[in-house]
Order: structure tokens, then C-alpha cells, then sequence
């Protein structure tokens, strides 16, 4: 390029163009074969034991003993989404046969193939995304049937992800593109221009386990996959916001109030463009990944005022062991994106305190970003908060930061009142909050202060203490690896060492401490059997379920504070570079060995056609009583006769005939926001009363009537919309503090 002449910028738009080509072919030459032969699990491997199935061929002799509709061969289960498709079945015979398409045991099709063709083409539709689709071939009684190959073709393509994968990589390249002309970034020196490069090689590097076309599930996973194809289908049938899984549980239902879901929104929104649920999953996980890193640079550099101080900290935080943990190990990923705006919290507080005023709205942000992430990690850090304005309650009053400390409070409860609404008005109603949630042997469930300091990450599976008494054998990544442990010591050298402290030191000081104390809180040291002999104190912390959750206050305040008083720390002014370095190292280094045990431990995969990824709820926040088993097919009662049951979505239609008033047991789990409506030739359309019935079902009170139509749907309170639009305005507002004062 030196001897075209070009610019700097020009060098740029050059480098663009180029990569945007590349991108946009292979994108294309991706997107021809993707409504191409599916056939990796469309073989006859799953087949009576009296088939001849030789070199991928399976045959049914004449002789054969099976009787008719036995099962000659089942097509192991995948997952399709919503479109049109053709089958192709290369046989051969002297009978009939039938093809059968099921979900699960709902037979969605049936087709008869004839002995006339050797290749049938059997196109079909699906309304909607199954889970669980096989397809069963059975045997006529008699005669040979010979079954070849089947072909699955998409009349479109079966998944989205080629052109998705395109254009986000060309919104990328543009995006840098745009962003290096604006700030004429070849132009300066390499002074300047290594630490983006060594920041942008690090995002990429953190990633690298979503590098694959298998996604990594299991424990936690499943459950935020399933919330994921819940939203979407409640999104896809006009419910917003989404406040209930209706098809969860088998179409029972299962509220969605109660866990934090703002940012699920985004793989919500993907999978209703056809993009597959392991790509649209992923693209979530890595705006994690950015946002922590985006989040940690922009808080350590208004602490520190320093590029290279900054740069310690955010990679140092990125890989923190526990952040690792929950993202990849244990897949929490309410805590996962809640640490994403951590960062901001203790950057605000240090400005609240320490620093400018102005900058209220960061506490604010952080707070609202953990409140839509993670109930728990709010609750713990609004007690750091509350500590920290009780420790400097004097000095904020001498220095008038108390009405910042307010404004930033009636912000943060303006950004959070979308989620909070919900949850209040779901927790208080009468469903069990503590039942399924709560974890009796919480003091047990603590961490050996020996796994604190354990180099290897274990099996990669197991994650928590399995009980004082089996020790940690097979146990995980829950050290607070080599950076924690030398943040642990920079802070005790810090503390000893430095007599003369500013108030900028005092208060990385209290940082250090809180942070080493919530440490402590999770360590099978702290006298939890004890407290839990208050039935009071052990109703509040067994809803925390396990005490390693104190890792995430601990770790993040550890190593902010850490890291900072590395390089205020005149002691280690020979060795800060040595220090440095082996902070940045030992960090990449521990999250390589938690993510590659995992990697190589774990068995469960996803790809884009894994079956089973729709329905993985467990049973928490049901109303009292609740019992699965004890929930009826269709609609019952005992004194009413019942016809027509149809439900789709949240609604659900049926008649009933009735000589006096009576009561319906529809095989719904009950929640408020439910309503009955009644309609008649000769009765106007009215409400009439639901209940919680036997088992948690809903329960629907009518009166004597014939053929009366019966229509049961959601409605959410009109308090949940007046909450999202004070929230909408509060955003909006925020936005334009945020120009005035940046």
C-alpha cells in the first residue's frame, strides 16, 4: 500500500472494503448450503432388533415376525423451527408403509409411502418450533420394505445463522473501520495504538469456547435456554412484555416475573429471525464478555486516570476466577451479566465519595444493570452501598453529596421499576417462593478455605461442596485464582506498608477489607451453622441458596482494589512491572486451564438442531401445593360435562354444559393475571371467578348453563405498562444527564 500512496484513511477504506468481500462471499457460498441435505442423524440407526441394517441400509424380510404398525425404524429426535420442508425417503419394496411425524408423543403427521416409488418427496409445515420431532416408520404386516437414506431439505434455509454470522462481522468491520478513521489511528504511534490492539486480541481470546458449532449446556444452561424459547414464543403470539412462559412445563406455564429477563430479550429477538438457539445464545454470551470489558475499562480509568492502570484492571477483572465460573462452569448467567456492571457500581461509588458528584448516574446505571440481571446480586450490593454511605456518612453530609447519593437512588428505582413491579406483585401473591429455592443445608454448602488456593480447576463440572464430611474431592474452579491471591497480598503490603494514606487510599483500603470479609462469608469458617439456629436469619440467607455467591462481591472488590494499589503502592515501585505482567499472565493463564477443563469435562452439547432445548423448567415459584403429576390432560370436573378443549398460548377455549354452578379444573399452572370470560346465545360475554385448584391448576367457577363457551387467557395488570414506561422515561432522561456531564 506504501506504493500506492495511500493515507492513513485511505489505507483504512482499503483494509475495509477487502474484509467486507471476504466476509460477504463466504457468507453467501455459507447461506447456498444451508437449506442443503441435513443427514448426520437421518440414518436408520434406531431399528428393530429384527431389521438387517448393513452398511447404512436397513431391510425388513417378508419373514419377518413383526406384527402390523410395529416399529420398523425411529429417526433420532431434533429440533425445527418454524417453516416449510421436504423429506426425502430413498426405499424400496413390495408394500406399503407408514411414515409417522411426532413431538414428543403428539403425532403430527402421517404419511403412506408407496411401493410404486423408490424416492418420495414428502413436503410438510410446522407452525411452530418442536423439540422433540421424530419421525417413526412402521411396518405394514407383511411383505419387504427396504429403507436407504433420508434426506431433510428446508424450502428456505433451517436456520439463519450464515446470514446473520454475515452481516454482524460487516457491522463490525465498519464499526472499527469508522472508529480507527475518526481517530486517525494509524497515524499515531505505537505507544497509543497497542493497548486497543491488546484489548481488542483479549476480547477475541475470551471467546474462544463459542468458536465452534457445538455450545457448551448443562447445570444452570438449560434453564436460560428454555427461558430464551419462551420469550420467543410469547414475543411471537403478542405478549410484551413477557411476564409468562406459557408454553413452559409442557404448556402448563411458568411465571417469568421472578428472575430478571431484560437482557434475554436480545437471543429472544434473534430466534424470531431464524436464527438458531446455540448461535443466538452465544451472540449473548459474547456481549457479556464486551460488556465487562467495555464496563471494567470505563470505571478503572475514571478511578485510576490511567490508560495502562486501566488496562490492568479490566483484564485482570475479565478473567477473574469467578466471573470464569459462572459464565462457563456453573452457567449462571443472571450473575454472569450482573458482573458486567459491577465494575460501575465501584467506580460510582468512589465518584460519590471520593470523586465528582456529577457523575451520580453511574451508580445508578450499575444498580439498574445488576437489578435487570440478577435479584440476589442486587440485594448484596444495595448492603455494600448501604455500608459505604454509613462508613462516609459524615463526610458526604460536610461535603453536600447526600442529594446525589438520593437522585442517584430515585434513578436507579425509576430504571428498575419494569422489573421490580413484577417480581413484588408475583412474590406477594400466593405462590411458594421458598419451597424449591431455598437450600437447607446452606452452611454446608460453603467452600473449604483450601479450594481458595487450588491451582487446578478440578473436574470442570462439579461445582459446589458436596458436604463437609466428603471433602472436595471432584470439585471445580472455585479458587480465586493466582490474580486473587495476588491481589490478596499487594493488599496486605498496601495496609502495612503505606503509613501515609490520601483518602483516595482509605477508601481502597474499606474496599480491600469488604471485599476480604465477603471472602470470608463464603468459607466453611464462617460460624453459618450457627446463625442458622435463628429461624429468622436462616429464612433470609437460605433464599441465598449457596454461600460461594459472596465471591462475587468479594472478587470484584479484591481486585479493583488490588490492582489499584499496585500502582500507588511506592514499595513495589522496582518490582510494578514484574507485578504487572504477572497479574495480566497468571490471569489469561488461570482462565485458559477453568475454560479448557470445561471444554473437555463437559457432555452436553447443543447444536442447532439438539432436540429437548424448549422445555428445561424446574418448579420454582409455583403456587403452594403445586404437583405436576397431579395435573390432568384437558380440562375436568365433577359436576360439569366438558367439550371442545383447545389451548394455544396462553389462551385456552372450551365449552361445558352444567345443571348447577360448578368447578373446572383446567390443566394450567394458576397465576394472578388469569381471567375467565363466559358467552352463551342467550348470556352476554362476562367474567367469572379463577383460583388455584388441587395441584396449583387453575380453577374456574361458572354457573349452570348449557353449551356455554369458556374463554380463560393472560392479562398482565395495567400497573406492569405504567412501570416500563416510568422506566422507558427514566432511560431517556438519563441519556441526556449523561450528554450534560460527560
Amino acid at each position: 500500500m506504501k506504493k500506492l500512496g495511500l493515507t492513513g484513511k485511505q489505507k483504512i477504506w482499503a483494509i475495509e472494503m477487502i474484509l467486507i468481500i471476504l466476509i460477504a462471499m463466504t457468507a453467501f457460498l455459507n447461506f447456498q448450503m444451508d437449506d442443503e441435505i441435513y443427514y448426520d442423524i437421518y440414518k436408520f440407526e434406531e431399528s428393530a432388533e429384527e431389521a438387517d441394517y448393513t452398511n447404512g441400509v436397513l431391510t425388513i424380510h417378508g419373514e419377518s415376525p413383526l406384527k402390523e404398525d410395529a416399529l420398523i425404524s425411529r429417526m433420532p429426535a431434533i429440533h425445527l423451527g418454524k417453516g416449510s420442508y421436504t423429506l426425502e425417503l430413498d426405499h424400496q419394496g413390495d408394500t406399503d408403509f407408514e411414515a409417522v411425524m411426532k413431538d414428543g408423543d403428539e403425532v403430527i403427521k402421517t404419511w403412506v409411502i408407496p411401493s410404486s416409488e423408490t424416492l418420495t418427496r414428502i413436503p410438510f409445515s410446522l407452525d411452530d418450533d418442536r423439540y422433540d420431532l421424530v419421525i417413526d416408520y412402521l411396518y405394514p404386516g407383511s411383505g419387504t420394505v427396504t429403507l436407504k437414506h433420508a434426506y431433510l431439505r428446508a424450502d428456505f434455509c433451517f436456520w439463519t445463522d450464515s446470514i446473520y454470522f454475515g452481516i454482524v462481522l460487516i457491522m463490525t468491520v465498519l464499526f472499527i473501520g469508522h472508529w480507527m478513521r475518526k481517530k486517525d489511528f494509524l497515524s499515531k504511534p505505537l505507544s497509543e495504538q497497542w493497548i486497543p490492539i491488546a484489548l481488542f486480541l483479549f476480547f477475541i481470546f475470551i471467546n474462544y469456547p463459542d468458536y465452534s458449532d457445538l455450545f457448551i449446556t448443562g447445570k444452570d444452561m438449560n434453564f436460560h435456554l428454555a427461558r430464551v424459547e419462551g420469550m420467543m414464543h410469547e414475543l411471537r403470539a403478542g405478549q410484551f412484555p413477557v411476564q409468562l412462559y406459557t408454553q413452559a412445563n409442557e404448556g402448563k406455564g411458568m411465571i417469568g416475573s421472578m428472575y430478571p429477563s431484560l437482557f434475554l430479550y436480545i437471543p429472544a429477538c434473534l430466534r424470531l429471525f431464524g436464527v438458531s438457539l446455540s448461535t443466538a445464545f452465544k451472540t449473548l454470551v459474547v456481549l457479556i464478555n464486551l460488556g465487562t470489558i467495555v464496563s471494567a475499562w470505563y470505571s478503572a480509568k475514571r478511578i485510576t486516570g490511567r490508560d495502562t492502570h486501566a488496562l490492568l484492571t479490566t483484564l485482570v477483572y475479565s478473567t477473574m476466577s469467578y466471573r470464569i465460573f459462572c459464565l462457563y462452569t456453573r452457567e449462571v448467567i443472571g450473575e454472569a451479566l450482573a458482573m458486567v456492571f459491577v465494575p460501575l457500581i465501584i467506580a460510582g461509588l468512589y465518584e460519590m465519595i471520593e470523586g465528582d458528584k456529577k457523575q451520580w448516574w453511574m451508580l445508578a446505571v450499575g444498580m439498574s444493570g445488576v437489578m435487570a440481571s440478577h435479584i440476589l446480586s442486587i440485594i448484596m450490593w444495595i448492603v455494600v452501598c448501604v455500608f459505604f454511605c454509613l462508613v462516609y456518612a459524615p463526610k458526604c453530609i460536610k461535603e453536600g453529596r447526600v442529594a446525589a447519593f438520593l437522585l442517584s437512588a430515585a434513578v436507579f428505582t425509576g430504571l428498575s421499576l419494569f422489573t421490580i413491579v413484577p417480581f413484588i406483585y408475583y412474590y406477594l401473591s400466593d405462590i411458594d417462593t421458598a419451597a424449591s429455592l431455598a437450600v437447607r443445608d446452606f452452611s454446608n454448602m460453603a467452600i473449604f478455605p483450601a479450594q481458595l488456593f487450588m491451582v487446578t480447576q478440578g473436574d470442570g463440572y462439579s461445582w459446589g461442596t458436596r458436604g463437609q464430611s466428603t471433602g472436595y474431592y471432584h470439585e471445580g474452579s472455585l479458587n480465586i485464582g493466582f490474580t486473587g491471591i495476588i491481589c490478596l497480598v499487594i493488599g496486605i503490603l498496601f495496609i502495612l506498608c503505606k503509613k501515609e494514606k490520601d483518602e483516595t487510599e482509605r477508601y481502597l483500603v474499606l474496599m480491600y477489607v469488604t471485599g476480604a470479609f465477603a471472602l470470608f462469608m463464603a468459607t466453611t469458617w464462617f460460624p453459618w451453622q450457627t446463625l442458622q439456629k435463628f429461624s429468622m436469619i436462616d429464612r433470609v440467607i437460605s433464599m441465598f441458596q449457596f454461600p460461594i455467591r459472596f465471591q462475587q462481591v468479594a472478587e470484584s472488590l479484591i481486585v479493583f482494589s488490588g490492582t489499584i494499589m499496585c500502582v500507588r503502592l511506592h514499595e513495589l515501585s522496582k518490582y510494578r512491572k514484574a507485578v504487572m505482567i504477572a497479574l495480566v499472565v497468571f490471569g489469561i493463564f488461570s482462565s485458559c486451564l477453568a475454560i479448557d477443563s470445561i471444554c473437555t469435562a463437559k457432555e452436553d452439547f447443543i447444536t442447532a438442531f439438539s432436540p429437548d432445548t424448549g422445555d428445561h423448567f424446574p418448579p420454582d415459584y409455583v403456587p403452594s401445593g403445586y404437583n405436576e403429576n397431579g395435573f390432568s390432560k384437558e380440562a375436568e370436573s365433577e359436576t360439569a360435562q366438558i367439550s371442545d378443549y383447545y389451548k394455544k398460548d396462553s389462551k385456552v377455549t372450551f365449552t361445558y354444559t352444567a345443571d348447577d354452578d360448578s368447578d373446572i379444573l383446567v390443566p394450567v399452572t394458576f397465576y394472578k393475571g388469569y381471567h375467565a370470560y363466559l358467552t352463551a346465545e342467550d348470556l352476554s360475554v362476562r367474567e367469572t371467578g379463577v383460583e388455584a385448584g388441587e395441584s396449583g391448576m387453575l380453577k374456574v367457577r361458572v354457573p349452570a348453563g348449557e353449551d356455554v363457551k369458556v374463554v380463560i387467557k393472560y392479562e398482565q395488570p395495567k400497573i406492569f405498562y405504567v412501570s416500563a414506561i416510568v422506566s422507558l422515561i427514566s432511560v431517556v432522561m438519563l441519556f441526556f444527564t449523561y450528554r450534560k456531564f460527560r
